[in-house]
């Protein structure tokens, strides 16, 4: 399944904080998705980061919730399996 990705955090405690803010600010795109926090470590000169996911969903699905955020200006990107 897709996932739409909301942002990236260098600290875990502020991806899930930020996740549970944008899951009030949005119910109507972000209810009933999951949370997936990836751990990304991008190398000794940026360092690692925690990037904030909620899925599963089909890709068409995806592409709405993430067409519907951007109308409200909240980045999202769509992540393929």
């Amino acid at each position: 399944g897709f996932r739409v990705q909301l942002g990236a955090f260098r600290d875990e405690a502020a991806a899930r904080s930020e996740w549970n803010r944008l899951s009030r600010r949005y119910p109507d795109q972000l209810s009933g998705l999951s949370l997936r926090i990836q751990r990304v470590d991008l190398g000794a000169n940026k360092g690692v980061f925690h990037r904030i996911q909620g899925g599963m969903l089909s890709e068409s699905a995806a592409e709405q919730v993430c067409t519907a955020l951007k109308s409200r200006n909240q980045p999202c990107l769509l992540v393929r399996p």
